[in-house]
């Protein structure tokens, strides 16, 4: 059932067909993320094209990449086809003065205290430069897209 709506009139249309038909193939990319081990990178193993983290540090990264290509090999599946992404959190300032005032200022919001404990520990904060050696880590470990929030 398909619904215009105009200022004028409105228009219900029944038992539409949309020809031509939308394309299915190539069908797009079914991401999945999460970070459970036992299950998730099992259904990730099976049906996914690109599985993408929650943040995490490149350790922690290097370590579900291992597990999710062991599922890979379990079900018979190359691991040379799947895609990792990750988000990341990104702080960057033209100076450090700038960041720390960033910083201080997220710390009186109030959801701020927590994004600036969330991101000692999982996210890139620093001038470009930092950025850039932070974003290389994970392209080093197979990281091939990333999802950044500023």
């Amino acid at each position: 059932m398909l619904l215009l709506l105009s200022k004028a009139n409105i228009i219900l249309l029944k038992m539409q067909y949309c020809n031509p038909k939308p394309l299915q193939e190539p069908y797009p990319t079914i991401m999945i993320g999460g970070s459970g081990e036992k299950y998730l990178l099992k259904v990730v193993a099976k049906h996914a094209d690109r599985y993408n983290h929650p943040c995490g540090s490149v350790e922690l990264l290097k370590r579900k990449i291992s597990k999710l290509k062991e599922h890979c090999g379990t079900i018979g599946r190359n691991p040379k086809e799947m895609q990792y992404s990750i988000l990341v959190s990104c702080l960057v300032g033209e100076d450090i003065n700038m960041i720390n005032h960033i910083i201080n200022r997220r710390k009186n919001q109030v959801h701020g205290m927590q994004q600036v404990r969330e991101a000692e520990n999982a996210s890139l904060v620093g001038l470009p430069e930092n950025i850039i050696s932070g974003l290389t880590k994970y392209v080093n470990i197979g990281i091939t897209h990333f999802i950044m929030d500023f």
